[in-house]
């Protein structure tokens, strides 16, 4: 990933320099003459290219700009970018993955399971090298690779995914188990995710579940 600022990018793609000539790159930074100090960015890839700014002035001139040099077709809002929904609200957006967690539960014929309460069992204590090896590795290997993934909007997921990767190795029934454990704590809500407000109110937010 890239960064340089908006008017130098433009500049050059005027004198026929490119910028970048990687499949995945991105362009952000504040234009000369911003007010404020707003910043734009967009991001290019082989899908739809996803742009966001602080000014909606700028990001105008942005797409204009990438229009006449490439003839993009604006297709509004972002809704739905690789595996992320974003939802709009009055204050701010959601980012979640319900679709993923769908189709994940679906994948592992967790649809009819009965739900839980928490990631992992916290009666139980994962170890290494302990029990009956898995014949498939790979499988739990898979799983937990999409988990990891998930983890992008699903934070409260996100140690015991890291705790489920230190078995990737060598994994074991227990180590399964457990992941298919998160599987049943995930179809809860599938709907959970990310909030992010529109304010500018950047005070340190923080969430601890204590004993």
């Amino acid at each position: 990933m890239t960064s340089w600022k908006l008017g130098a990018v433009m500049k050059s793609a005027r004198a026929g320099v490119a910028a970048d000539t990687s499949p995945y790159s991105s362009i952000m930074g504040s234009p000369a003459g911003s007010v404020g100090g707003a910043t734009g960015a967009a991001l290019r890839c082989p899908r739809p290219l996803p742009q966001a700014g602080t000014d909606q002035s700028e990001m105008h001139q942005l797409k204009t700009f990438l229009h006449n040099k490439f003839k993009i077709k604006d297709l509004g809002k972002l809704h739905y970018f690789l595996g992320l929904e974003v939802l709009y609200m009055a204050d701010g957006v959601i980012i979640s993955q319900m679709k993923f967690v769908l189709e994940l539960l679906k994948e592992y014929d967790c649809l009819e399971y009965s739900t839980l309460t928490s990631p992992l069992d916290p009666n139980v204590k994962l170890r290494a090298k302990r029990d009956v090896p898995l014949t498939y590795p790979t499988y739990y290997r898979k799983l937990v690779g999409k988990l990891n993934f998930l983890t992008n909007t699903r934070l409260d997921i996100a140690f015991s995914v890291q705790h489920l990767s230190q078995f990737m190795q060598d994994p074991r029934e227990p180590h399964l188990k457990a992941a298919f454990h998160m599987l049943r704590y995930l179809k809860t809500d599938p709907t959970l995710g990310v909030f992010l407000p529109s304010d500018t109110d950047w005070s340190i937010k923080a969430y601890c579940d204590s004993d």
